[in-house]
């Protein structure tokens, strides 16, 4: 694996952090934690507007044409930022599954409009009781109708188009298009705490279209949610680095008994500690990436959980040490620290928590 950043890598990455500076510093963003939830101004224009949604849409569908590994320097820096747009939502699952899936006509209607950043496409494959399990779907398809409740849809509070997995009469898992002002389809939206959108779907006989010809669907949302678990992984470490930075400026600049609080060893100890944990999440998440570009989905599988596991667990130790290091202004409103800590937390539980992936791995490893 080659970990130097090719030439358009770099190029996206330094474009992602002049707009991030611009628009997306948690002191711009501090007004939306006290909004309603109807009244948070979300950006999407601006992120289009840089070409982010197409990254991964095919040059012939007027995207860039890129990689996960291309992808991922952007997501890195719009996690050390405050952005809670659905960037992976659309332009890695609801690109991935169209390009994939999806007949020529669908594609060459739907990948246009998401390149452009005039379509936000969210997946509802989760169900009440399916536990993160993505063969576990009780929606069903009937002559073209949809029938089911979807919960925690990841990215579905301002998603136009909605891609819901469902079982037709054949038992066959298969997705299908749902727009969001279909007749018949009810949506509850909410935020998360680091203010992500998400929404429950209650269909009730909704014209649907389906994605594709008939075929089992699982294996292709597998590779989905693989490539969205390293999306995230690298959402993850641009938070942790967040948190690290502002971390080591505390560290600098506070004083305790008349030196800095950086001159005393079991902090520095700790802080050494957390970039340790930063760097492991991010070699993780590199790996998670390679293997689901790769065309071995058992390899994608272990690799995805392994760092589903070890980015929450890195996550975890980072945001805790950092809200600790700052002491009781780390858990206010008004600090980026309580920000970054509950976005790894929202992360931590999206497509599948440590104690189901530690589970998806052995399963994977033939244990």
């Amino acid at each position: 694996m080659n970990f130097e950043p090719t030439e358009i890598q770099t190029l996206l990455r330094e474009s992602a952090e002049r707009l991030a500076r611009d628009r997306f510093s948690y002191l711009d963003r501090l007004p939306a934690f006290t909004a309603d939830v109807e009244a948070i101004d979300e950006d999407w224009a601006a992120i289009a507007e840089l070409g982010v949604p197409g990254i991964l849409v095919p040059e012939a569908y007027g995207g860039i044409g890129g990689t996960l590994h291309d992808i991922m320097p952007v997501l890195e820096v719009f996690g050390a930022a405050c952005v809670f747009e659905p960037v992976t939502a659309t332009a890695v699952v609801g690109a991935g599954l169209i390009d994939a899936l999806g007949s020529a006509e669908q594609k060459a209607r739907l990948l246009p409009q998401i390149a452009a950043g005039s379509l936000r496409v969210a997946l509802a494959s989760a169900e009440r009781h399916s536990r993160y399990r993505l063969d576990h779907v009780e929606t069903a398809a009937s002559q073209g109708a949809l029938t089911g409740v979807k919960t925690l849809v990841f990215g579905g509070a301002t998603a136009d188009l909605f891609i819901v997995s469902a079982r037709d009469s054949d038992a066959l898992l298969s997705l299908f298009l749902v727009p969001r002002n279909a007749a018949g389809l009810d949506i509850e939206t909410w935020r998360n705490i680091d203010l992500s959108g998400s929404c429950d779907l209650t269909l009730t006989n909704v014209a649907a279209e389906r994605l594709g010809e008939p075929a089992d669907g699982l294996a292709e949302l597998e590779r989905a949610t693989d490539r969205a678990i390293a999306a995230l992984c690298s959402e993850a470490v641009g938070a942790m680095s967040a948190l690290n930075e502002i971390t080591l400026e505390h560290l600098r600049t506070r004083h305790a008994f008349g030196k800095p609080l950086g001159s005393f060893q079991v902090l520095q100890h700790r802080m050494v500690d957390m970039v340790v944990m930063t760097e492991q999440a991010r070699s993780i998440a590199m790996l998670a990436a390679d293997r689901a570009e790769a065309d071995d989905p058992v390899a994608s599988a272990r690799a995805a959980s392994a760092a589903k596991v070890q980015v929450g667990e890195s996550g975890r130790y980072v945001g805790e040490q950092a809200v600790q290091l700052h002491g009781a202004i780390g858990i206010t409103l008004e600090h980026p620290v309580s920000y970054f800590h509950k976005k790894l937390a929202v992360i931590d539980r999206l497509f599948g928590d440590v104690d189901h992936h530690l589970e998806r791995y052995a399963v994977a490893s033939g244990y």
